[in-house]
C-alpha cells in the first residue's frame, strides 16, 4: 500500500511538472508572438480601413482568408465597411462635453 501512493506521487509530481514546463514554454512564445502581431496590426489594419479597399485587403490576405471567400465576396465587405463609416456621425468637443455632463 506504502508503494502504491509513493507511485502514485511520483507520477503526479511528474505531470505537475510537465505542466508547469508547457505552461512556462508558451508564455514564452506566445510574448514573440505577440509583438509581431501587434506589428502586423499596426501596418495593415489602418491601410486597410482607412479608405476600405479590397486590394490592400487582398494584398495582405492569408491564404486561409483567401480560401474562405472570394475576391467578390471580400469586395463587397469592403463596400459594406465604407457604408457603415459614412453613416457614423462624427463626434466633435461639444458632444463629448455634454456626454461627460451627463455622468
Amino acid at each position: 500500500m506504502k508503494n502504491l501512493f509513493i507511485a502514485l506521487g511520483v507520477i503526479f509530481l511528474v505531470i505537475v511538472i510537465v505542466v508547469i514546463g508547457v505552461v512556462g514554454f508558451i508564455a514564452y512564445s506566445g510574448s514573440k508572438l505577440d509583438t509581431s502581431s501587434k506589428a502586423y496590426v499596426d501596418e495593415s489594419v489602418p491601410q486597410i480601413v482607412s479608405t476600405w479597399s479590397a486590394k490592400n485587403l487582398l494584398d495582405r490576405a492569408s491564404p486561409e482568408l483567401l480560401h474562405a471567400a472570394s475576391p467578390e465576396q471580400i469586395e463587397g465587405e469592403c463596400l459594406r465597411g465604407r457604408a457603415l463609416i459614412l453613416d457614423m456621425i462624427p463626434i466633435t468637443d461639444s458632444l463629448f462635453a455634454v456626454a461627460f455632463e451627463q455622468i
